[in-house]
């Protein structure tokens, strides 16, 4: 092994699906009235930027607005 082994890059099918289960956690801590926060607006906002200028494979779509929306309602700016 080396120190600088990687797993990724992740096909952006995988980081959607990953998101998706992330935010749906959330909401379920949320819904039985437990406070968490998994993830913060501005760590959407930069995971949003990654996404969108990934020089592999770039969001085109810019899909995580759609999936913030789906999985806990809100509107990300």
């Amino acid at each position: 092994l080396t120190d600088d082994y990687t797993t990724g890059p992740y096909k952006l099918k995988y980081r959607k699906l990953a998101m998706r289960l992330l935010l749906r956690i959330q909401k379920q801590f949320n819904d039985a009235k437990r406070n968490v926060e998994l993830i913060t607006v501005p760590e959407l906002h930069a995971v949003r930027h990654e996404w969108l200028n990934d020089p592999n494979e770039p969001d085109w779509d810019d899909s995580l607005p759609q999936i913030v929306f789906a999985e806990l309602g809100i509107h990300l700016e």
